[in-house]
């Protein structure tokens, strides 16, 4: 189960480093994402952005290391970086901007929703075959 695991471990770094720098940072971050700031509010990207994404990290961090929750931690994912996936280009859409950023972070988000599907894939398989060989055994 070590690449399910590995999904998890590195899409909640990820997230937990993103959270904390938008919480350390609001301005900084937003301009290294390249968020136009002008009429944001820094208490809600704060919020948003560094609160929001922390515990999303953390809850992936904490359900790679219990066995029962990997699939849901995947399957958070998956809904998570696809919910993203899918405003950014509604929004890029809408407001006619399609600056490199904002495709590349579509892009990472989409091989995220991937890459966790493939892994949630596996980790149901393996399950699968372990309630096999418990039924053959009984």
């Amino acid at each position: 189960m070590r690449f399910p695991r590995a999904v998890l471990v590195v899409v909640g770094v990820i997230f937990v480093a993103l959270g904390v720098a938008f919480l350390l940072n609001a301005q900084g971050a937003a301009n290294a994402m390249h968020l136009r700031s002008a009429g944001l509010n820094r208490v809600s990207i704060r919020a948003v952005e560094g609160g929001l994404q922390l515990g999303l990290g953390v809850f992936f961090l904490v359900a790679n290391a219990r066995e029962r929750w990997i699939r849901a931690g995947l399957g958070a994912v998956m809904l998570t970086c696809g919910g993203l996936a899918f405003g950014r280009m509604v929004g890029m859409v809408k407001e006619g901007q399609f600056e490199r950023a904002q495709i590349a972070f579509v892009a990472g988000e989409l091989f995220a929703v991937v890459i966790a599907w493939v892994a949630f894939e596996r980790v149901g398989a393996m399950w699968e075959a372990i309630r096999a060989e418990r039924r053959r055994t009984e």
